[in-house]
C-alpha cells in the first residue's frame, strides 16, 4: 500500500495476493490481518522500520505462543517512506519468522537498488542525447554562412538519427522556401520533390505544431501534405518540426 493523499489519511491498498474472498453481495471482505496492517501503517510511515507483530486468534490467551505473525516493511523513496509491504507468516516458530523478515528486508533493498539503477540508466540516456545536441551545434558553429550552416544541420541530423532525408525551410510571409536538404548540395524549387517537401512544411506552419505521418488515432492535426510526400516518395515516415525564435515560428 501507500500513504493517503493527506498526512494522517487512510492508506491506499494497491494490491493483495491471494485476492480477498468476495461477499455474497459482490463486495470484497478485508482479511483481519490486512485490517491490522492498515492500522499499523502510520507507524511504518513515521518510523521507517520493519515491524513484526504476533497475531492471536480471539480464543487464544495473551500468554500463549502466537501461530501467525504480521511482518511490515517500509518502501523507501527519495523523499522518505512512500509505501509499505505487509506479509502474513503462518508459523509459531520465532526463528523462522525472523528469517522471513530478513529475506523481506533484503528483497525490499534489492528493489530500491534496482530503481536506483534505472534512474542512473535514464540519466545516462539523457546525457547521451544532450551530447548529440552539443556535437551537432559544434559542427554547425564551424560555418559562417547560413546555407552552409543549414546544410551541416541537415547532414548531422540525418546521420545521427538515421533519417533518409532531412530538409530545412525558412518562413517567408506564409510560405516556406527550402534552404537545405541533406546530401544534396544543389536543387531547384521546380523539382516536384522539393515542392512536396515545402507543402508539408507549410502544413506544419499553418497549424503551428509538430506533424507526424502516419498519424495516430488520437491525432487531431491535418496531415494531407505529409501523406502525399510519404506516398509519392516512400512509403516512409514524415516528421515536420517547427523551429521558433522568441516564440515565433521561423523555420521547419
Amino acid at each position: 500500500g501507500q500513504p493517503g493523499p493527506q498526512p494522517g489519511g487512510e492508506p491506499e491498498l494497491l494490491a493483495i495476493h491471494p485476492p480477498a474472498e468476495g461477499k455474497s453481495g459482490g463486495g470484497a471482505r478485508t482479511p483481519v490481518w490486512l485490517s491490522q496492517a492498515l492500522e499499523m501503517a502510520p507507524r511504518i510511515y513515521s518510523q521507517a522500520v520493519t515491524l513484526v507483530v504476533p497475531l492471536r486468534n480471539a480464543d487464544q490467551l495473551y500468554e500463549e505462543q502466537a501461530n501467525c505473525y504480521l511482518v511490515m516493511a517500509p518502501l523507501l523513496g527519495d523523499s522518505g517512506v512512500r509505501g509499505a509491504e505487509a506479509f502474513l507468516i503462518e508459523s509459531d516458530d520465532v526463528a523462522h519468522v525472523n528469517q522471513c523478515r530478513k529475506r523481506i528486508e533484503l528483497t525490499v533493498s534489492l528493489l530500491r537498488f534496482y530503481e536506483m539503477r534505472l534512474t542512473v540508466e535514464r540519466s545516462k540516456v539523457n546525457i547521451g542525447r544532450l551530447g548529440h545536441v552539443v556535437e551537432v551545434l559544434a559542427a554547425m558553429n564551424q560555418h559562417d554562412q547560413l546555407l552552409a550552416t543549414g546544410m551541416e544541420l541537415c547532414n548531422q541530423v540525418a546521420a545521427r538519427w538515421k533519417a533518409d532525408r532531412v530538409s530545412l525551410g525558412f518562413l517567408h510571409n506564409r510560405s516556406v522556401r527550402l534552404c537545405a536538404t541533406s546530401h544534396a548540395s544543389r536543387f531547384t524549387r521546380k523539382m516536384k520533390l522539393i515542392q512536396a517537401i515545402e507543402s508539408a512544411m507549410e502544413e506544419c506552419v499553418d497549424q503551428d505544431l509538430e506533424i507526424l505521418y502516419p498519424a495516430t488515432e488520437e491525432s487531431t492535426y491535418l496531415w494531407r501534405a505529409a501523406g502525399v510526400l510519404s506516398q509519392r516518395y516512400g512509403p516512409t515516415c514524415v516528421l515536420s518540426l517547427p523551429m521558433r525564435r522568441h516564440g515565433d515560428l521561423v523555420a521547419v
